[in-house]
This record gives structure tokens, C-alpha cells and sequence, in this order.
């Protein structure tokens, strides 16, 4: 039943931005009015959405494809957000806060490793923990706990999201390029339905990488 609904709100969703791809001055009236709410999206409630962060990015980037301007400064909102809450779970983890220190207790084990591969090897370890979907939200948290300096975590950390970001953003305008050409042979169908099929199977392919990068590196 939960499933169910989780999948109708995204069908809804979708449809949405569909209409609003497609209506600029649509989009203007409401980014007018949203930016702020794009950053705090990022900045906080991205932890409690079920939708992995990399295809709210894409979606993002799928919505503003109109307009270079709200191109441009959803990606900044988007990156300058994802950067200031690692610096905040980063900071929070090296001052020992009392709910990461219970989360850390909950997660010994794992975080004991992750800890370990970080001081050998930070950027490495940094790049694929920021490529395994469940444990992105936890790296910086990690890695505030671990002995790594704040610079060196910094520096790694927000060159890693800015490709990230970059990446992701790049292939939302790559997507609604491509469909704006298979649209113009198939009139019928709507840009929703392929854009969930579409995160459908990106999602599933994400889970097997993560799954493969943990087995791979984890051990």
C-alpha cells in the first residue's frame, strides 16, 4: 500500500513537471518564489524524502531546461546546499554531538570501516561512499569522526560534489534533450510516464552499484 502511494505522488509529480517543462512563464511564477525552497529541500528535508538524491537533482535540471538562468542558479542552489550540510554533519561529528555519537554507537561496526578506509585512502573513499545512495547522507558524518583533517576533507569533499552535482544536472538536460526528439515522432505519450520508468530503472541499477562498491571495497 505504501508503495502504491509513494509511486502515485511521483506519477503526479511528474506529470506536473511535464506541464511546466513546457509552460516558461510557468516556471518563472513559481522559481520566483522557490529558490529558497529548493535550498532548504537540500539543506534538510532530502534526508526523509524516499527518492535518491541523485534523481531529484536530474529532475531539477528536467524543469529548468527552459530557461539558462534557473538553469544556472538551481545548480548553484543545489551544490552550494548539498556543501553546507556536510560542513554542518562534518562539524557536528567532530565535536562529538550527542546524536551522532548515538548513531555512531548503533553503527560501530560499519562506521569503524568506513573510518579505516578513509584514513588510508580519503579521496577514494570519499568518491564511493558518495556513490552508494544509502550511505552519501552518512559520509560526512563519517569522516568527522574519523581522524581526517577538516581542510583535507573540505577541499576532497566539495570538489567530489561539484562533479556530483554537475554530473547529475548534466544528465537531466541530457534527458529532456532526448526525449524533446523521440516526443516529436511520439505524440501520444507523456513525458511523465518515461521519466518514471526512467527513475525506475536508474534506482534499480543505482541499489546493484552500491551493493557492488560495499562488496567491492567494504569487506
Amino acid at each position: 500500500m505504501k508503495h502504491g502511494f509513494v509511486f502515485y505522488y511521483i506519477k503526479s509529480k511528474f506529470i506536473i513537471f511535464n506541464n511546466m517543462q513546457g509552460n516558461p512563464e510557468l516556471v518563472n511564477l513559481i522559481v520566483q518564489y522557490s529558490w529558497l525552497g529548493i535550498f532548504v529541500f537540500y539543506l534538510f528535508f532530502d534526508f526523509f524524502i524516499p527518492i535518491p538524491e541523485e534523481f531529484s537533482i536530474i529532475t531539477f535540471a528536467y524543469i529548468f531546461t527552459s530557461s539558462a538562468y534557473h538553469m544556472f542558479w538551481g545548480w548553484f542552489l543545489i551544490l552550494v546546499a548539498i556543501l553546507i550540510r556536510s560542513v554542518i554533519l562534518f562539524y557536528l561529528a567532530h565535536n562529538r554531538a550527542t546524536w551522532v555519537v548515538k548513531f555512531a554507537g548503533k553503527k560501530r561496526e560499519s562506521i569503524e570501516k568506513f573510518k579505516h578506509k578513509m584514513e588510508i585512502n580519503l579521496p577514494r573513499t570519499l568518491i564511493i561512499l558518495n556513490l552508494i545512495p544509502k550511505i552519501r547522507l552518512a559520509t560526512p558524518i563519517i569522516a568527522g569522526l574519523s581522524k581526517v583533517s577538516p581542510s583535507r576533507f573540505l577541499k576532497f569533499q566539495g570538489l567530489i560534489l561539484l562533479i556530483y552535482v554537475s554530473a547529475n544536472y548534466l544528465l537531466g538536460m541530457l534527458f529532456y534533450s532526448t526525449m524533446a526528439k523521440f516526443f516529436k515522432q511520439i505524440e501520444d505519450l507523456q513525458h511523465s510516464e518515461y521519466f518514471i520508468v526512467f527513475i525506475v530503472v536508474s534506482t534499480i541499477v543505482s541499489i546493484f552499484i552500491g551493493r557492488y562498491l560495499m562488496k567491492r571495497y567494504f569487506k
